[in-house]
């Protein structure tokens, strides 16, 4: 009775140790995923509240995986209504999951492990968590900043919801295929961006080829290997 006694307690273990959340990185902070799948299934409103409020009818999250899908894992992940986007690490992914509360039946059967919004600040690159902006990305008490999103959302949409959380200033979109814009904006309303559950990533924009240039005319020349005597 004992011996089996411990079999099963080691064989739950072990199933414990496979379906776990691990923690992994973003920009260089650890993201903790939340050990909630099966309040999820229960109906937890408390688990539900957490996963934030969804954006025209769908929930925009992060699913880590108890490990990479092989073609019939992602299949029945597919199956049940959750769309697994780009690769973020450490097993997880960026997801769409409709938001009709089903998620007993999006669950099930299924190899996620934890289903979270990404934190604003993981989102943000260090630059403008600090405020430290180098020159090129500073213009009168403003950053510039690139913001990548999910993909679907139309223009105008996206211009709304910009001016909405206060960025009055000048809005650059570059819509299909790249879903990412470029925005001048305080430090303030860049974390407010971040903070859209749709919004994957808020860093700087990129600096002008000027700057480009003049970088690489001051990196050194290639070493060059005294050739070996015959």
């Amino acid at each position: 009775m004992l011996r089996k006694l411990s079999i099963l307690l080691a064989l739950t273990s072990i199933s414990l140790a496979l379906f776990a959340q691990t923690p992994f990185e973003v920009n260089g902070q650890e993201v903790a995923p939340p050990d909630n799948t099966r309040a999820l299934r229960w109906g937890c409103r408390k688990a539900k509240r957490k996963l934030g409020q969804p954006v025209n009818g769908q929930y925009y999250l992060i699913a880590q995986l108890a490990h990479l899908p092989n073609p019939e894992e992602r299949a029945a992940i597919t199956q049940r209504g959750i769309a697994l986007k780009s690769y973020l690490g450490g097993n997880a992914y960026y997801i769409t999951a409709p938001a009709d509360g089903k998620w007993r039946k999006r669950i099930k059967g299924t190899i996620i492990v934890s289903l979270f919004p990404l934190p604003p600040k993981v989102k943000c690159s260090r630059f403008i968590l600090s405020g430290d902006v180098p020159d090129y990305a500073r213009k009168g008490g403003r950053m510039g900043i690139s913001v990548g999103y999910y993909e679907g959302f139309p223009d105008e949409w996206v211009r709304k919801r910009l001016e909405e959380l206060g960025a009055n200033g000048r809005i650059r979109i570059m819509g299909e295929p790249f879903w990412s814009l470029e925005a001048w904006v305080s430090q303030e309303v860049a974390l407010r961006i971040a903070g859209e559950s749709w919004v994957q990533r808020v860093g700087l924009v990129s600096p002008p080829n000027e700057l480009y240039r003049e970088q690489a005319s001051l990196q050194p020349s290639p070493l060059r290997l005294e050739p070996l005597a015959e």
